[in-house]
């Protein structure tokens, strides 16, 4: 019984239960309740609560109340009803797309004001859209209820396992860095566990932000909780500053830190409680270390490279263990019966609600808008099976599946193969159906199957096969009416196919080509604000939103480029475009970091002067480099590069560029008295010369792995 297995179990009750009770209280559109089930189960979260589902009957009632008033000021002027729904419903699904959230708040809005019009009818019509809202707040709360109460999801239990498996990334990576002697061949390894570190802080990241505000485990002890993420979140930045690409070069710490196996041994100990702590309902005040002592004598016969790298880890050590420390008292206070932790807990930054700007959500809303009219001309003009509910569903379906990785025709084969289960079920079974026992058995079983092997919204057209049965209480056994409802779910699965190339392409190829060149520019832009000395406020919400956006392109990338089928563009290897993008993966950790730690170094007076002094202009000209693609006039240079002769002269003299650059910075320190300054002003100077260069032998990769890769060969029209 996996997760998968409860899940569809859930969804399999609650889509019977939508069916069944309306059939039994003798309400009309017992399907409604069902489509409403089916809708929130393929396209919301596994995880339910009354918050949530209270929202979602909100979003329905607003959705139905501005469907009412549509048709109540526009129904008699078809046309003029038309525009109105488009563009309200163009705002309500790209506020859906651009929600982070749970999207089925909005998307029940937009279904119910597309829902309210019965089919160009007005007589009747506020009833129908009065049984119809009804209908689907029932299927709204048959789905919360049950999700509450079938397999409630375990929340803290699933925080605690992402938690530890967090604690044993960082473990393993200080581990590794803290090693003695560090070999050459492993230089490589401290790339592979910060990848692994930063997938397992997202990771852990994202599902307490999508379960906080909404569970009453979390609610009871938020502060505590929001202080342990925040707390995880300093030790996965201090371990990642200290994890650098190059070679060290101050050393082994256990050459200049007086007693280091003490200190070492102190870390991993902290590290090794941490998942006891969890379990622990008696909250225990931080530990008290003594100070990390340095060897003087050998740090001032040493030159300035070693001695400030030497502070510098000293002081990222003894930070790491006070924040283990701190975070394992406040890990014991979470669930205890006093929760007081004795010490001020790091605030824990607002995560936003709104992805706002993103390019694919303004184009799924202009792909709203196009279909809708397109679909509403074909219902004009040629009256097709279904009628107005080829509008409905046509475009519900393209706001769906806009910008999912699945091609059309998997959307062909999924329908059909439903059709396949459903027709004979049509034949030979429902009129054997006598008892509603023997009715529910078959809705659960045939839900279970579409949600237990298949995931996501393209489930809707596995189940699609279910609903072209129109069951109902009184069943009119007519094969035209089966095929009428068939023929309209495969005008709706074209609609779909239409809106997967126009009015923009889905082709992975080309959206791969869109990612990078955006993935690329964010990060331009980003390196260049971040040289400015002083941000204004505007500055910094322009710099968030391209960190967000470029995170947003580096996952679409991702995706798409798993998608891209090879046996089109044979001049493309998988594993060349793969090693491009897991190289632009690195690269965005590595400006994340910089990003990150920027507002501490801004405070920095060695980083301050160091940048007022000495402007970085190797890197921006790093990307610029990337972001030029070839064009047909050097195209058999560039397949000549991709068999291999990449192009090293351009990169060789980035290095050297940058070489000039480090060789001043150090001149520039060299020429400092040190006595003058804290031994966290000189770690943070240290900090910002290890994060620049990390970006820049990232970057430098990154360049390599794209001249590898042959970018024309996209350019060829591939349906």
């Amino acid at each position: 019984m996996n997760d998968t297995f409860k899940f569809a179990f859930r969804v399999a009750i609650s889509l019977t239960l939508a069916f069944l009770i309306p059939m039994a209280m003798g309400w009309s559109q017992p399907s409604t309740a069902a489509t409403t089930v089916m809708l929130i189960a393929s396209t919301g979260s596994r995880r339910e609560s009354l918050a949530k589902g209270t929202l979602r009957v909100l979003g329905t009632i607003a959705g139905g109340i501005i469907g009412l008033l549509l048709v109540g000021m526009f129904a008699q002027d078809r046309l003029l009803y038309m525009l109105s729904v488009s563009l309200v419903i163009v705002v309500v699904f790209y506020i859906r797309t651009a929600y982070l959230n749970d999207p089925t708040l909005f998307m029940l809005t937009g279904v119910m004001v597309l829902m309210m019009y019965n089919g160009g009818d007005a007589q009747g019509a506020f009833l129908y859209g009065i049984d119809r809202t009804f209908m689907t707040i029932f299927g709204v709360v048959v789905y919360t209820l049950v999700g509450i109460y079938v397999f409630p999801p375990r929340v803290e239990q699933n925080l605690h396992q992402l938690a530890t498996t967090l604690s044993q990334a960082q473990q393993a990576l200080f581990a590794h860095i803290s090693a003695l002697p560090r070999y050459p061949a492993e230089a490589n390894k401290t790339e592979i566990l910060s990848q692994q570190v930063f997938a397992a802080q997202n990771a852990f990241d994202a599902r307490y932000h999508t379960l906080n505000g909404e569970c009453s485990a979390i609610s009871a002890y938020k502060k505590e909780w929001d202080g342990a993420v925040r707390l995880f979140q300093q030790i996965t930045d201090i371990l990642l500053f200290a994890a650098k690409d190059h070679a060290r070069s101050s050393g082994h710490p256990a050459d200049y830190l007086v007693d280091f196996e003490r200190v070492h041994t102190q870390v991993m100990t902290l590290f090794e409680q941490l998942p006891a702590a969890w379990d622990t309902h008696a909250a225990s005040p931080p530990e008290a270390f003594d100070k990390i002592a340095y060897d003087k004598a050998r740090l001032e016969k040493a030159g300035h490279l070693y001695r400030g790298e030497a502070i510098t880890n000293g002081y990222l050590l003894r930070q790491l263990r006070e924040k283990l420390s701190q975070l394992h008292s406040c890990i014991s206070s979470i669930d205890s019966v006093t929760g007081f932790v004795g010490f001020t807990l790091p605030a824990l930054k607002a995560s936003p609600n709104f992805n706002w700007w993103d390019a694919e959500n303004a184009k799924t809303a202009i792909k709203v808008f196009v279909i809708y009219w397109l679909t509403g001309w074909f219902w004009i003009i040629a009256n097709p099976p279904g009628g107005y509910n080829l509008v409905i569903f046509g475009t519900l379906f393209v706001s769906l599946l806009s910008y999912m990785p699945v091609h059309p025709f998997a959307l062909f084969i999924l329908f059909t193969l439903g059709f396949f289960f459903s027709v004979p079920a049509y034949v030979f079974l429902l009129p054997q159906l006598t008892l509603g026992a023997e009715l529910a058995c078959f809705i659960f079983i045939y839900t279970f199957v579409a949600f237990y092997f298949l995931k996501g919204p393209i489930t809707i057209f596995f189940l699609l096969g279910m609903f072209t049965l129109g069951l109902n209480n009184q069943m009119v056994y007519h094969f035209g009416i089966t095929l009428t409802i068939v023929s309209l779910f495969y005008l709706t699965v074209m609609v779909v196919v239409v809106s997967h190339y126009f009015p923009f392409t889905s082709r992975p190829a080309d959206l791969v080509m869109v990612f990078r060149e955006r993935f690329l520019r964010h990060a331009y832009r980003l390196i260049l604000l971040h040289q400015t000395p002083t941000l204004s406020r505007w500055d910094r919400w322009v710099s968030a939103w391209r960190m967000a956006t470029m995170k947003v392109a580096l996952t679409k990338m991702k995706v798409w480029n798993s998608k891209i089928n090879h046996g089109f563009y044979r001049e493309v290897e998988a594993d060349t475009l793969a090693a491009f993008v897991s190289e632009c993966e690195r690269c965005h950790h590595h400006i994340t970091m910089l990003l990150k730690a920027s507002d501490r170094l801004a405070e920095s007076p060695l980083v301050r002067r160091a940048r007022q002094q000495h402007k970085d202009t190797v890197i921006p000209q790093l990307i610029t480099a990337l972001l030029v693609l070839p064009t047909a006039h050097n195209a058999t240079k560039d397949m000549a590069d991709a068999k291999g002769n990449t192009n090293e002269h351009d990169d060789v003299l980035l290095a050297q560029d940058y070489q000039q650059l480090e060789t001043r910075l150090n001149a520039y320190f060299t020429s400092l008295e040190w006595d003058s300054y804290s031994h966290s002003d000189i770690a943070d100077f240290y900090i910002f010369l290890n994060l620049k260069k990390n970006i820049f032998e990232s970057l430098l990769r990154c360049k390599q792995a794209s001249d590898a890769v042959q970018w024309l060969a996209f350019s060829m029209k591939a349906f």
